[in-house]
Parts: structure tokens; sequence; C-alpha cells
């Protein structure tokens, strides 16, 4: 689809919430809803709530009173859950979108969650490059700690960084990475629709497996999608979690429901505050929480995007000794996996991980040996 045909594009933020009447209105705010002030130009807000039983509803219609007629729109998704009410949300854009007359081709997705604070103009941002690129283009924000945040748990946001970045080089080019922040991602309604949209996935039969829009990308993969970094839209993600059980996020890259957490043995307390933990840095450091950070950095961000190639029978550029001894130990995947059971890819790294951790430590130990 040419650039021209998007010149009238629309922008759709689907937001879903459940018992978020500490954030919801914040969120609203900085996305340009809720202010008695101007909306972003050519931007609705769609607003799924999944259940609340706080003010959540009601802090809802008070943004959508205080904001331009017809630009906040309310819907209930009956069933619980991530999943669900994403693709309700956008079940109730394409409604939305056949109501009014709009091409689903023009009209923008963007993802949102109701905990988050979105940079200035962050859906006008999105919106004109939505307009500017080729169709098949998933659109990915920068995502940082609070500056509060970053502020007062210096120490472990640094650690982290030191970590993660011992493995730059080798990390494919950005937009080949796998890993979809879900509250910071948009792409086209038609797409949605066409890749196969968000669908539940189990990690176990009684276990299911979030990463939705991780997913979706990795099903769309198959149709050439490419992704496109907005570096100029940024949100900023609450650290609520990261403070609920800081050792265990800083070991999983807060990875949900990482099923190596119950089999690996802890030589830290998990239950160290996070004040308590950025007071003495040094035993997360040293503990073996770093080594489980190793994995999933790997895991994710190294062996997930291989294995995908891999399935496409695409070249990498960096393919490298680590590559090509990782690829070896995957299991056998065709496109129609990647399209029809996306998550099955992500299963296969927790998998690997699992069975061949000590071979996986000892190449990630030579590979820092070599880079340094």
């Amino acid at each position: 689809m040419s650039t021209d045909n998007k010149l009238n594009a629309i922008c759709a933020i689907v937001l879903p919430c459940l018992n978020e009447e500490k954030y919801l209105a914040k969120t609203c705010k900085s996305l340009g809803f809720g202010t008695n002030k101007k909306n972003p130009s050519s931007t609705l807000l769609f607003i799924i709530d999944n259940g609340s039983h706080d003010a959540s509803k009601a802090i809802a219609e008070v943004v959508k009173n205080n904001s331009k007629e017809n630009t906040v729109l309310i819907f209930q998704c009956l069933q619980r859950g991530y999943v669900p009410a994403r693709h309700f949300g956008n079940l109730m854009v394409l409604e939305w979108a056949k109501k009014n007359g709009y091409d689903p081709k023009t009209v923008l997705i963007l993802q949102a969650d109701a905990d988050t604070i979105y940079s200035k103009s962050y859906a006008n941002t999105i919106l004109l490059n939505f307009k500017q690129c080729d169709t098949n283009t998933l659109f990915q924000a920068r995502s940082e700690y609070p500056i509060i945040f970053k502020k007062k748990f210096s120490e472990f946001v640094k650690l982290a960084a030191k970590i993660d970045h011992s493995f730059n080089h080798l990390f494919l080019e950005e937009e080949y990475d796998c890993i979809i922040d879900d509250k910071a991602a948009g792409y086209s309604l038609d797409n949605y629709f066409k890749w196969g949209g968000h669908r539940v996935e189990y990690m176990l039969p009684d276990q299911e497996l979030y990463v939705e829009t991780t997913r979706l990308f990795i099903a769309a993969r198959v149709f050439g999608v490419v992704k496109k970094v907005i570096s100029e839209a940024c949100v900023q993600h609450s650290p609520r979690n990261i403070i609920k059980n800081p050792v265990i996020y800083f070991a999983t890259l807060g990875f949900p429901q990482s099923p190596l957490v119950d089999k690996f043995s802890f030589n830290i307390s998990i239950k160290l505050s996070l004040q308590q933990v950025c007071k003495s840095i040094e035993q997360l450091e040293n503990s073996n929480a770093v080594i489980l950070r190793k994995l999933h950095i790997i895991g994710l961000f190294v062996i997930l995007p291989l294995h995908i190639h891999n399935t496409l029978n695409t070249v990498v550029m960096n393919n490298n000794e680590f590559a090509q001894c990782v690829v070896t130990k995957l299991p056998f995947r065709t496109q129609a996996d990647m399209r029809n059971n996306p998550g099955v890819f992500v299963k296969d790294i927790f998998d690997l991980i699992e069975s061949h951790k000590d071979f996986l430590l000892q190449l990630i130990d030579s590979e820092l040996e070599r880079s340094r």
C-alpha cells in the first residue's frame, strides 16, 4: 500500500485496564486525554475495562468527559487476561472503523498499558511514521525507567546495564530483535488480523504464555514484516513489578512466568526489598541471579532471533561460532509453526536453556572472554 493512501490515517490507542485507579488518569493525561485541552490530532482512545472493582471505571468516565467529544470510547471485556483484553480492544477498533468508513489499512493501533507514562506527542510521533512507512511494519517505541526510579535505585539500574552491555556484540540488528514491549508497540489494524492477532498459548499445560506482542511479531515475520524503532517516542514503564520482587525481576529481565525460576536454586534471598538490594549491590552482583540473567539475555535476545532466522532460511550478519554452536541444538520448526503457534518458539528457548544450561554457560564465558 502506498504512503499516499495513508495521508488521512487515524490512530487508535487501545488501553486495557484492570483495577488501575492509582495510575489510569496519569496515563491518559500523558497520552493527551482527560485534560480539557486539545487532544492529539486524528487519535482516539479505547479504554478496555477488564472487570475492575475499584474506581477505574469512574475515572475512565471522567477522562472521557474531559476529552473532546467522541474521542474516548469505553468498553467492558468480560474475559479476564492480558491477551483477551488487547484482542477485544482491537476488535472494537475494527467495529468502529467499519461503522465510520475507515479502511483498516489506514488505522494505526497503538498498544498501551494503564500504569505507564508516555512521552509528549507520543501518538502523533508514531502516526507520522506510520504515514511515511511501508504498511508491513511494526513500530516499537523506546522504553526506559522513570527518572525518579533511576536516581533512587541507580545501583540496581547500573548493574543491570553493565551485564546487558557485555553482550552487545552478539545481538542482531535491533530491527530483528524479536522481543516486543507490549505497551510500546504499534501496527496497522489490517495487519493485526492478517498476522493472526493475539492468541492464547501455553508455556505449560496449566501456565498461560504472555508476551503476546512478541508472539504476534514472530507470526508476522512470515509475512516479511520489519520492525521500526521510533526513538523519539518513549514510554516510562511502571517499576512496581521490580519493587515487588527485585531479585526475580533482575534475574529474568522481567520476563513474565519464566519457567526457569522454579527450577533454579538462588544463593541470594529472593525476599530482599529493592532498598536492601541497593544497599548491598555487591551481594546481587556476586550471586547466581547474574547467571540466570545472562541465560535470559542469551536466550531471548540472541538465540530466539537466530531460531526465527533459521526457520525463515534467512542470513544473519553475526553468524559467529556462538551462533553456529547454538543453532544445532534447536528443534526443527516450520513457517507454519511461526504462523499458527508462535509461542512454541519461546518455549523452545526455555527448553534449550534448561537442557543445555552448562553448555550455554561455557559458551557465554568463552564469548565474553574473547570480547574483552
